[in-house]
């Protein structure tokens, strides 16, 4: 799973800076090696790649904020998450009801 998110992700970031007008360095024979020489990117890309990488942010900024309050870690979650945590490690046994509530605190929050 981890192989194949990469690879997405890897090909979406070609895709977009393809589309916005990235330059592929070009191969050239130096002195009997093959060589990449980097191209000069136009200031259209570089705006639009700054523009892009600016609006992302601000959309993770908004999904963090956004679980940041609804997923609130209070004291009480945080001391459940921990006796879980140590059980588990320990390889203690729990039933489907208490594992819920430990696990999905957030369910409970109104």
């Amino acid at each position: 799973m981890h192989k194949a998110s990469s690879a997405l992700g890897i090909s979406i970031v070609s895709q977009v800076i393809s589309l916005t007008g990235y330059i592929k360095p070009i191969e050239q024979v130096i002195d009997g090696t093959a060589r990449l020489v980097k191209q000069e990117q136009s200031a259209e890309f570089i705006l639009t790649l700054k523009k892009k990488f600016a609006i992302l942010s601000i959309v993770f900024l908004c999904i963090f904020a956004y679980n940041i309050f609804r997923y609130r870690l209070t004291p009480d979650i945080h001391n459940r998450l921990n006796m879980f945590s140590t059980a588990r490690r320990s390889g203690a046994a729990f039933d489907a009801d208490e594992r819920e509530n430990i696990e999905c605190p957030a369910r409970r929050i109104t």
